[in-house]
């Protein structure tokens, strides 16, 4: 990053620049526990796959394979940000709670997830998958986009453009693991353009639903399908993706029943 060390010898927090004093979770402690529990035995231990294809094995929710380290202050992710995450836990529940039909949908019904809260707490959420890229970005050396501390800092925003989010199944998560366990995220991509900043793309994967993170970029229309997501809204369409069509679920059998 570009960003000097803070007077106390810290980086910075990305989001408000004062010394960085607390680590972020790569994967959510609340994904982790209540997906595998709190104490794992070897045996046990969770393969996550990384955005390089490869996996590992992580031996507890606070793990230091699961932390980016001194990445924020402890007012930005003990306070600004913690709306944000209380939004990304009640949505990750309701997905694996879902699982079991989640792949027949058409959408995600919000005011399912939510209730008549959805309004806020949609925006919530966004600006959680706002802080998650910001964070991936940060830890792959590169400078975070100003617009994404805007977003984070900005009292009541109704609008995190040009941020945008689609939904997608992806069908063959789904025939590894249909029970929806399975947490993971996707290769970080940087768009170079004429632009001042480039642009970025990610993707995390929650039991088989992948969430697809887009900064400054747009697809006309987005790859796989899906509603573009930027706001409070109701409901979005799901897209339905599937990499390997014609690879059946048990050759991946011994590493879905680790998951």
């Amino acid at each position: 990053m570009s960003d000097p060390l803070s007077a106390s010898g810290s980086p910075p927090c990305w989001i408000c620049g004062d010394p960085a004093d607390s680590d972020e979770h790569k994967f959510k402690r609340s994904d982790m526990v209540t997906r595998y529990g709190t104490n794992w035995p070897p045996v046990q231990q969770p393969f996550v796959f990384r955005g390089d294809g490869r996996w590992i094995r992580i031996q507890g929710p606070n793990s230091g394979q699961n932390l980016y380290r001194d990445m924020l202050c402890k007012p930005c992710n003990n306070a600004r940000t913690k709306p944000f995450d209380l939004a990304y836990e009640r949505f990750s529940t309701w997905v694996l709670a879902n699982a079991a039909t989640l792949c027949d949908r058409t959408e995600i019904d919000f005011g399912e997830v939510f209730g008549d809260s959805y309004p806020e707490e949609t925006i919530q959420l966004l600006c959680y998958f706002v802080k998650s890229l910001g964070c991936r970005i940060v830890d792959a050396g590169a400078e975070p986009p100003s617009a994404l501390r805007r977003i984070l800092t900005t009292p009541n925003i109704i609008d995190t453009t040009p941020f945008r989010v689609t939904f997608g199944i992806n069908d063959f998560w789904h025939r590894v693991d249909p029970s929806g366990h399975i947490v993971g995220k996707g290769e970080l991509i940087r768009w170079p353009d004429s632009s001042a900043e480039a642009g970025f793309s990610w993707s995390e994967t929650l039991g088989y639903l992948e969430i697809y993170h887009w900064y400054d970029v747009v697809w006309h229309p987005f790859p796989y399908g899906g509603d573009v997501m930027t706001g409070p809204l109701r409901s979005v369409r799901l897209a339905h993706y599937d990499p390997f069509p014609s690879e059946p679920a048990a050759t991946m059998a011994g590493v879905a029943d680790s998951l």
